[in-house]
């Protein structure tokens, strides 16, 4: 696979989650990492947070080629807020904050870092709960990033490689 189209996802993930960061006021956004996790491989979230996490992508050819395709990124964005009230209260409050990001990120067109280029609009796909380890819930909210895939390599046109 070309360097290109890695570099295309990791651009619309950074996007994503400064668009996020950007937006959601008092929120800890930021990619998912090996921080995230304790040593039982469980997910830890630190009062109001939302982790970024890059799923994969699908992709369909627009050309004889091959060298060319609609690609579909998907991302999940994993909200959880702490609210130590009550059960119900923390639930609600982390249902709210997936709220949040779903108005954020539905229709957005992701200004790619670095560049001019933007992805077509985000469609969401799913808002799950997500069980959060000794500390209750949070929501995992399912989303795709659209957008073209070029990838000028070897068995490309020679116009494409030039």
């Amino acid at each position: 696979m070309s360097v290109q189209a890695q570099l295309h996802a990791s651009r619309c993930w950074e996007s994503l989650v400064t668009l996020l960061h950007d937006s959601l006021e008092n929120c800890d956004v930021c990619e998912i990492t090996d921080k995230d996790f304790d040593q039982q491989g469980e997910l830890v979230f630190q009062d109001r947070a939302v982790r970024v996490l890059y799923l994969g992508t699908g992709f369909k050819p627009i050309e004889n080629q091959r060298t060319s395709y609609e690609a579909v990124h998907r991302f999940m964005l994993i909200a959880f807020e702490d609210d130590r009230r009550s059960q119900r209260d923390q639930s609600l409050a982390s249902l709210i904050l997936s709220q949040d990001a779903m108005e954020q990120v539905a229709g957005a067109r992701l200004l790619l870092a670095g560049s001019h280029e933007q992805t077509e609009p985000i469609t969401l796909l799913s808002c799950d709960l997500f069980p959060v380890a000794d500390r209750g819930v949070g929501y995992a909210v399912g989303i795709e990033v659209p957008g073209p895939a070029v990838f000028p390599g070897v068995h490309a046109e020679p116009t494409l490689q030039e």
